[in-house]
């Protein structure tokens, strides 16, 4: 069944003045991801090199975005303890 639903990217490009995303799960099942988080898990390391795996689509998204003057937010709830999912994608954030 197709969905109508725009993807993100989609979503970012309409904004006007602001764009919040809220997240509220404790594990994305997000395939691309599972090796960062699994090294993230073992050693504590998380890449951050925006040339690395999709941080040239996403900064590109970004970049044109905030170009326009759209301010970008995220919310996260977090249930305690934290899921090494979550403590991987909070860790540069701290």
């Amino acid at each position: 069944m197709p969905s109508n639903v725009p993807d993100f990217a989609a979503l970012l490009m309409g904004a006007q003045r602001t764009a919040v995303h809220m997240e509220m799960r404790d594990v994305y099942g997000v395939g691309d991801e599972v090796e960062e988080i699994d090294r993230f898990t073992r050693t504590g390391e998380i890449d951050l090199d925006p040339a690395a795996s999709f941080w040239p689509e996403w900064l590109g998204i970004v970049r044109e975005t905030m170009s326009r003057g759209v301010v970008m937010r995220r919310a996260r709830i977090v249930s305690e303890p934290v899921t090494d999912y979550i403590d991987g994608n909070t860790l540069p954030h701290r």
